[in-house]
């Protein structure tokens, strides 16, 4: 009821993701919906297909942060080019 992060389990394989993306009932059998509590925290590979559910509730802070390994690359949703800290390109961006 609050909003919570849902999660599709198995999703961070490539090859699974792709058939979900075919069979919708394999892809809602799979949705994990956590319920979290006050100051609980959740930890995710930030590959698997994740989505905010409706919240019917008061808004609330979220804090929010990724961290990857230099090899790991998304460029679908973060453009290595822009940097928010000094020093420019690759800075923050998970580059060693």
């Amino acid at each position: 009821d609050e909003g919570q992060t849902a999660f599709v389990k198995g999703s961070q394989d490539l090859e699974v993701c792709a058939r979900m993306q075919e069979d919708r009932k394999m892809l809602e059998e799979n949705v994990v919906r956590p319920f979290l509590g006050l100051g609980d925290a959740v930890l995710f590979d930030c590959r698997v297909l994740h989505f905010g559910t409706e919240n019917r509730g008061e808004i609330r802070p979220v804090i929010y942060t990724n961290y990857w390994r230099e090899f790991y690359r998304d460029p679908k949703n973060w453009d290595e080019r822009e940097s928010l800290f000094e020093g420019g390109e690759g800075e923050g961006s998970g580059e060693s």
